[in-house]
């Protein structure tokens, strides 16, 4: 069951399990939740609760980012992305 948030306190996408996960939506969060430590003294229990919050969204923008890079580099490799430049190792690099 996910968790219905307080006002101010949105549950960005993909920050339960089984939702599609945002980058850009995680990003806005992590930046929400660093203005709410820095801005507020919040209680201990309260720090805590966004504090892991912000490492789970840290970890899932992290791997969702390498994930990107790899794909990008698999594709690179393949010839498949439009770089201007012929893929390394072909023919074409020697002309």
């Amino acid at each position: 069951m996910t968790p219905t948030p307080k006002p101010g306190k949105e549950v960005p996408a993909g920050a339960e399990q089984g939702e599609a996960f945002v980058l850009e939506d995680a990003l806005k969060r992590l930046e929400q939740i660093a203005q709410q430590l820095e801005g507020q003294s919040p209680d201990l229990e309260q720090g805590l609760k966004l504090y892991r919050e912000a490492r789970t969204l840290y970890e899932r923008c992290v791997a969702t980012l390498s994930a990107a890079e790899q794909e990008i580099r698999v594709l690179m490799a393949d010839g498949k992305v439009a770089t201007g430049h012929p893929p390394e190792g072909s023919d074409k690099e020697a002309e």
